[in-house]
């Protein structure tokens, strides 16, 4: 039994296989685009991938893939495999130790998920399932291949939790961009059941095919608007991390140097987005001098009233993304810090921050910080401490944007 566990991040795979061995798990490597590490010497990075493989599936690359003149039996099948394994012990004790040192899992990044034979291996487990079915695929294709010694291969998927899912859509984006992949002829394996009942309804397939010709006629631009959704490099905020490194590595000394309460503004083109400010908040307050690091941000971009049209730093980076080449644009009246334009926005922001401290939002968001299953009750203490944590007061304006639609 060989098990191939992939997972999108190199922090995820190194956590997996850290925590594994920290439990006892033997016969476990990683690999990752910076090299193998394995369970016997966790600590120890091998550059070279190969001979970890090797020990993981023998029968494919020390056996299938290697020639051996002398021994005459050697055909495709387990039997003959299991003949020469022990001929092998006497002609080769670099290959006789890898026999007798096997790797059972794999915890690995996509850097495995191409240009390898695994056939070994009858188990991929996917960790973080991939927005694009094309790499869901790629990664089983590592081990349900021609000439595999198993009778079956299994795809295990974890998909994330329900409130998760409702908010990225990772289930049904990943099922539909299957499906019409299936739909434009190529060979697909059943990621979910929804997607196999959803193949093998010919009425479905019909109206796939209508579906795929109407959108021969639109732009690919087009396309992608109708199917953006968000993915896990959203809630990462992977699509800006290197740009914002960049910037900071390049500009250091300014950012270092900039005062609290720094501002600009824009037009929002985008339509139905109101009037507002977006602000970055941090908490706990350095307004008496302390240089205390903050524990908590808050990005959030709020209308007039202080309600929150976006909230998820995702979101708001993508906001300010969209308007990235909009000249600046700031009323008269906050320009000239006129005390009613500024309180106003003053207030919305106050607004916001004691929504959290009202009962029912409270309440959710500390069901959202305990979650799942677990047995907590609020108590007043953890009440007391996020409404201190939400007060005015006690959170500094770091930097904001005027948005004016």
């Amino acid at each position: 039994r060989r098990i191939l566990v992939f997972t999108s991040y190199q922090d995820t795979a190194d956590y997996l296989f850290h925590e594994l061995v920290r439990r006892g798990s033997q016969r476990l490597a990683c690999i990752s685009g910076d090299g193998a590490r394995c369970s016997e010497e966790p600590k120890v990075l091998h550059k070279h991938i190969e001979p970890v493989l090797e020990r993981f599936c023998p029968y494919t690359k020390l056996y299938m893939e290697r020639d051996w003149p002398d021994f005459a039996e050697k055909h495709a099948s387990w039997e003959d495999y299991s003949r020469w394994k022990p001929w092998v012990r006497d002609q080769n004790e670099t290959v006789h130790q890898k026999l007798e040192n096997p790797v059972e899992v794999i915890i690995a990044t996509d850097c495995l998920s191409e240009g390898q034979n695994l056939q070994d291996c009858d188990t991929v487990i996917n960790y973080d399932i991939h927005w694009n079915p094309v790499r869901v695929i790629q990664r089983l294709g590592r081990i349900d291949r021609i000439g595999s010694p198993n009778v079956q291969v299994r795809g295990v998927n974890f998909w994330p939790s329900a409130s998760v899912d409702e908010y990225l859509g990772l289930q049904n984006r990943v099922e539909d961009r299957a499906v019409a992949i299936a739909t434009a002829g190529s060979e697909v394996p059943d990621i979910t059941e929804r997607v196999k009942e959803r193949l093998d309804d010919e009425s479905f397939q019909e109206r796939q095919e209508e579906k795929m010709l109407e959108h021969l006629e639109s732009s690919w631009e087009d396309l992608e608007d109708q199917t953006r959704t968000l993915s896990f490099s959203d809630l990462s905020l992977e699509i800006f991390r290197q740009d914002l490194l960049k910037e900071l590595n390049q500009q250091q000394k300014v950012y270092d140097a900039m005062p609290l309460g720094i501002y600009t503004g824009f037009k929002s083109t985008k339509e139905g987005a109101p009037s507002g400010i977006v602000a970055l908040l941090g908490y706990p307050s350095r307004k008496n001098g302390s240089k205390t690091p903050y524990k908590r941000h808050n990005l959030v971009y709020i209308d007039e009233t202080g309600k929150a049209i976006y909230d998820k730093p995702g979101e708001v980076l993508q906001f300010l993304s969209d308007h990235h080449s909009e000249e600046r644009y700031v009323p008269e009246a906050i320009d000239a810090n006129e005390d009613g334009a500024i309180s106003a926005l003053s207030n919305s922001i106050k607004t916001w921050l004691r929504s959290f401290s009202e009962g029912d939002a409270l309440d959710d968001l500390i069901s959202g910080i305990q979650g799942g299953d677990i047995a907590m009750q609020p108590n007043t203490a953890d009440a007391n401490t996020l409404e201190e944590q939400y007060d005015p007061e006690n959170c500094d304006l770091i930097l904001w944007f005027t948005v004016t639609a």
